[in-house]
């Protein structure tokens, strides 16, 4: 697998993004009532998020599956991510009107195109790393995932 540098790339780029996502999720609350979100608002916009991420991963998946394109998924769902967090953070920082509302929107974006990532990704790393087992590469991506995402949060707190 370390050989490959198609697997390399893909694993640096999914660690990074990944890692930031698992990050996001564990200090959402704290992030946000920094803005004056109360609870219930914080929770509405994580069980909204969740929701929609849910039904983006199954609709997105379809089109992976359909049309094997891994690498321009991976990129345009990348790009999404980016552009609605980038937006987000915008909004949190300059209004105050409709915060709830924007934010909800926009962190709901931020996780329907971050979350079908995970999918295209074990396909693409199956495809990538073939004869390697699924179990291999998929496990030591995600565990490199998972390192990044605990070494991101210690640092925050």
């Amino acid at each position: 697998m370390f050989k490959n540098k198609n697997f390399i790339k893909l694993l640096i780029s999914f660690t990074c993004i990944l890692g930031y996502f698992n990050l996001y999720g564990t200090i959402l609350n704290e992030l946000f009532t920094k803005y004056l979100l109360s609870e219930w608002e914080l929770s509405m916009i994580g069980g909204l998020a969740n929701i929609l991420a849910l039904i983006g991963v199954m609709l997105i998946s379809i089109l992976i599956d359909k049309y094997k394109k891994y690498k321009i998924s991976f990129i345009i769902l990348n790009a999404i991510g980016l552009l609605s967090h980038i937006a987000m953070t915008m909004i949190l920082e300059l209004s105050k009107d409709n915060l709830f509302i924007l934010t909800a929107i926009l962190w709901s974006i931020c996780s329907i195109s971050i979350l079908p990532i995970y999918t295209c990704s074990m396909d693409f790393v199956c495809e990538l790393t073939y004869p390697v087992g699924e179990s291999i590469s998929g496990g030591f991506i995600m565990s490199c995932t998972q390192i990044s995402g605990i070494i991101a949060v210690k640092n925050f707190f």
